[in-house]
């Protein structure tokens, strides 16, 4: 996938947390760039222990799981959101969830480069897979 937040990166340090943030319960990703093309190294789901109210340290606790197991720190984050979580005239995350998010990032020494809405990450795989699929199907030997 071609996303903006990659091409930012001029360091060496191709580590990515994708955090996807539900209404009940949160996903988080490690993710690598390489070569041009991120891949998803691990993720971990989890329950909220109390809705939003305890989210950062049901983030932090996964994240030090994900962190410890595969050697990295992870501070370079991108927020996958559901699109009721932005405006639909202004394309900002609506003002709750804006606070929560600015919130978790401080808390938790997160440096966040930005969001993008779960249509559009889901859309951009299917495209690549598609792409893929079509370019596999025209080398096929008959």
């Amino acid at each position: 996938m071609n996303w903006l937040f990659f091409k930012k990166n001029k360091d060496n340090d191709n580590h990515y947390l994708g955090l996807f943030l539900k209404e009940q319960r949160g996903s988080i990703f490690l993710m690598k760039k390489k070569d041009n093309e991120i891949f998803v190294i691990d993720q971990i789901n989890f329950n909220y222990t109390n809705g939003w109210e305890n989210l950062i340290n049901d983030i932090d606790e996964n994240l030090y799981q994900l962190e410890e197991k595969h050697k990295v720190t992870l501070s370079k984050t991108i927020f996958f959101l559901y699109s009721h979580f932005i405006d639909d005239v202004t394309k900002n995350i609506k003002e709750p969830y804006l606070k929560k998010i600015k919130n978790i990032a401080k808390n938790l020494e997160l440096e966040a480069l930005g969001y993008i809405e779960c249509y559009e990450a889901v859309s951009l795989y299917l495209e690549k897979k598609r792409t893929k699929f079509i370019i596999s199907n025209n080398f096929r030997i008959r």
